[in-house]
């Protein structure tokens, strides 16, 4: 406070600082020869600003705890959020195409009445804790899907890591992948303390059904928020967690959502949209440890002719890959798969057994590529195409992740 206000009396009192020990007062006596103790020297100024001192210092006192008590995350909070989670999902669903209906905490199929899934929210009293540094109590929600839009008895469960404002709104969520019935692995949440998520991630047995005398291994999580994005500590290990890993370029005429999040390994992973201006739209996303993989989607109206003119189908990918090249910061890879996809003779692509067509390439720097475009009257024709690169062996998710410890 040296040199400023005392901001207890709102700046207009001066602050009075006391002397470090340095002042002798045996040098002062009294009539008496006797030290002048300090508290005999005090004037009435000195008295009553120190008075008006303390009950100010009182009151705030008795105050912070109202409002710490105002700011606190309660039970009634969690069951509020929880309902606009819950909300928010069947939101997203139901407006997709008018293709669902929710009935209750369920969705249903609008054509065949069939349920697809049912949501739930849960929580505990104690996953609560100042997450991003604004002294404000944040909070974790477990989310479960029964039926994973298939319906039947499969499932899957994430969490979503919230965080709140002063009035205890969501500002910002970040998803966490939990697991499945047939998942490589489920995580479970053991503490939630001092701004860090301590959780455990242990093999599920579904995975490895092929396996006798399967005995589980598990690994010890910590998640925290940094700079507005959620991270697990270990990534730090992995070399691709110094990369830039933008995808469009910035000075494009089109507008770009940009999202980082974590994979099933809680590696990062860039996530970006591009939204085209006839509602159309690119999606891309990158991630890895130590191997890379970029992918690129995009729709488009159906179209009955490439499912037999194999000219048209090399002229569609080389249309999306020029317009990637032009959009991207992956333009010299994209070239160099113009380039080979140029020289074969569209004559030899042969489809699958799905009626979709796909194309291989390997390329320098070990990267490879692959093509595939498909569709059908239903849904959309799309295209995709998929970069991977291997700078280590390819191995199990959970070897493969257990390389980070």
């Amino acid at each position: 406070m040296a040199g400023g206000r005392d901001p207890l009396i709102d700046g207009k009192v001066p602050h009075r600082r006391v002397a470090a020990g340095r002042y002798d007062w045996t040098r002062c006596r009294s009539a008496l020869g006797e030290p002048i103790h300090p508290v005999a020297r005090l004037d009435l100024n000195t008295y009553f600003g120190a008075v008006k001192n303390f009950l100010v210092l009182s009151f705030s006192l008795f105050c912070f705890p109202l409002a710490l008590f105002s700011q606190r995350v309660v039970e009634s909070d969690l069951d509020r959020i929880s309902e606009q989670l819950l909300d928010s999902i069947f939101h997203s669903r139901v407006s997709d195409a008018g293709m669902y209906v929710r009935r209750d905490d369920c969705l249903y199929g609008v054509e065949e009445e069939l349920t697809l899934s049912c949501f739930s929210v849960g929580y505990e009293l104690n996953w609560i804790s100042d997450l991003n540094g604004d002294s404000i109590g944040d909070l974790l929600l477990a989310i479960e899907d029964t039926g994973l839009g298939a319906g039947g008895n499969n499932y899957g469960y994430d969490y979503e890591v919230i965080t709140l404002d002063a009035q205890k709104r969501i500002k910002d969520k970040y998803q966490l992948f939990g697991g499945g019935k047939f998942s490589y692995a489920g995580l479970s949440i053991d503490s939630i303390a001092n701004g860090r998520i301590y959780a455990m991630y242990q093999q599920n047995p579904n995975a490895y059904y092929e396996e006798e005398d399967f005995e589980r291994d598990s690994v010890a999580l910590e998640f925290f928020i940094e700079n507005g994005k959620l991270h697990e500590v270990h990534y730090a290990a992995c070399p691709l967690s110094e990369m830039n890993k933008r995808i469009f370029r910035n000075d494009l005429d089109y507008p770009v959502d940009r999202l980082q999040q974590l994979d099933q390994s809680y590696n990062e992973e860039q996530v970006e949209t591009l939204f085209l201006a006839d509602s159309a739209y690119y999606e891309a996303n990158l991630s890895g440890c130590e191997n890379i993989e970029l992918n690129f989607n995009h729709s488009f109206p159906y179209n009955a002719a490439l499912k037999t003119n194999k000219n048209l189908i090399k002229s569609t990918w080389v249309e999306h890959l020029n317009f990637l090249i032009s959009s991207t910061r992956y333009s010299s890879m994209l070239s160099e798969v113009i380039e080979q996809l140029s020289k074969r003779k569209h004559q030899t692509f042969v489809p699958d057994e799905y009626g979709g067509f796909g194309e291989s390439f390997v390329l320098k720097n070990n990267w490879t590529c692959s093509l595939y475009l498909s569709g059908n009257e239903e849904q959309y024709s799309y295209v995709t195409v998929r970069f991977s690169k291997k700078v280590t062996e390819d191995l199990p998710f959970w070897e493969e992740l257990k390389r980070k410890f």
